[in-house]
């Protein structure tokens, strides 16, 4: 019998091999396990972002109901379901679609508004009565008007300056305004205490971080005034308040919407924000307030304490910039002589004016400006359906402009949300 001696080095030697090749194994069959993992996750992923992305295009074309959840199942994979969901966000609507396949889950939510392709610079209702233009006063675009058109006058000495009526194509308006389709809902919330669970004499004014709008609204109430001043507030809140909320420039607000019978925006108040009044709104000297931001005026059946000093219960002062909406809201029917709205000089308004009763303005407006009838107050006179040194450009709004709900059914992004 023959023996063979093998050295334990050798033996060593073919273990440490065996092992390698063993470890390289099992690394390829985990490396391969994990690549597919990932494949899966990433087409998983994938999936989910661009079911999401085709719910959402569904749902800004689609009229469903506020605040009720509607759940769309993949028609090709039944464990890929999607959530949407509109709700009210004063002038404006938000939009969330949640969409969730196994453990990937991708949201969206936007802020949308109207957008208008064939936008007028003007509509005036007919209430048998010419526009009559002085001074300064311009109008581009397209414009809506009394079947008396437009003629020039006389004001304070001063004539009419430009060479065209209106550079544009003139129609002829109706009686009446179009109709906001969210009226109502300005209404209601301009008017009805909407929760006193959180107090803001207790809450306090600090800052306080931005409120997602996948969360729960945040109401901060009080009966008496609210000053916000040295705070910063974004997102999904409501400040409300019984009497009077006061906007100082040392606030920062995002988004937010303020609610209360008197609310004052004092001189330098920069930032975006919707306020809702129903006795007196007024914007101090050199505010500065960016797109998307709604000031808006619903005028009840109680008569507000500025008309009783003749003074119009929405005013805009001077050397102030506005991105967005002005809305004026009236029940009571337009059978006052004075200014309910007031424009100053060398106001910037981009965006829309929608007001229902009698608007006065100096202003430089790009956009639309729809309203029951104009005056002009000056040299203590007051001038019937006149526009005085006012300017008014449909053309210089940019196309992707979203606002109110008027007229047109087409919905566009106003922002993305948080």
């Amino acid at each position: 019998m023959i023996h063979f001696r093998i050295k334990a080095g050798a033996l060593y030697y073919v273990t440490g091999i065996a092992a390698i090749i063993a470890l390289l194994l099992v690394s390829f069959i985990t490396l391969n396990r994990l690549q597919q993992l990932s494949s899966t996750q990433s087409s998983n992923f994938k999936e989910t972002i661009y079911t999401n992305q085709q719910s959402f295009r569904l749902l800004q074309h689609t009229d469903i109901d506020y605040q009720k959840p509607v759940v769309i199942e993949s028609p090709t994979n039944a464990s890929l379901q999607t959530t949407l969901l509109k709700k009210h966000w004063g002038v404006f609507d938000v939009l969330l679609a949640s969409s969730q396949l196994k453990n990937e889950h991708f949201k969206s939510a936007a802020l949308v508004g109207i957008t208008n392709e064939y936008r007028n610079g003007l509509y005036l209702s007919d209430h048998k009565k010419p526009l009559v233009v002085v001074g300064t006063t311009r109008i581009e675009g397209n414009a809506k008007l009394p079947q008396k058109g437009m003629k020039t006058g006389t004001i304070g000495g001063q004539n009419y300056y430009n060479q065209k009526l209106l550079y544009g194509r003139g129609t002829v308006s109706t009686q009446n305004l179009p109709k906001l389709k969210n009226r109502d809902y300005l209404q209601q919330i301009t008017n009805e205490i909407l929760s006193e669970e959180v107090n803001f004499e207790y809450w306090g004014a600090q800052t306080r971080k931005p409120l997602s709008f996948w969360q729960a609204t945040k109401i901060v109430y009080a009966q008496g005034s609210v000053d916000l001043e040295e705070i910063s507030l974004s997102g999904n809140y409501i400040v409300q308040s019984e009497n009077r909320i006061r906007v100082f420039k040392t606030s920062k607000l995002k988004d937010v919407i303020l609610i209360a019978p008197i609310i004052e925006i004092l001189d330098g108040v920069q930032g975006n924000f919707q306020a809702f009044a129903s006795r007196e709104l007024t914007v101090g000297k050199n505010c500065r307030l960016q797109y998307p931001t709604a000031l808006v005026f619903c005028e009840g059946a109680s008569q507000s304490p500025m008309i009783h000093k003749n003074l119009p219960n929405m005013q805009i002062q001077e050397g102030t910039s506005i991105q967005g909406a002005l809305v004026y809201i009236s029940d009571e029917g337009n059978n006052s002589h004075r200014a309910q709205l007031k424009l100053h000089a060398n106001v910037m308004l981009e965006g829309e004016l929608y007001c229902e009763r009698n608007l006065d303005s100096e202003a430089v407006i790009h956009g639309t400006v729809y309203t029951d009838a104009f005056v002009a107050e000056q040299f203590g006179a007051v001038y019937q359906n006149h526009l005085y040194n006012c300017s008014i450009n449909a053309e210089l709004l940019p196309a992707e402009y979203a606002g109110l709900f008027i007229e047109s059914q087409e919905t566009n992004i106003v922002k993305w949300l948080y």
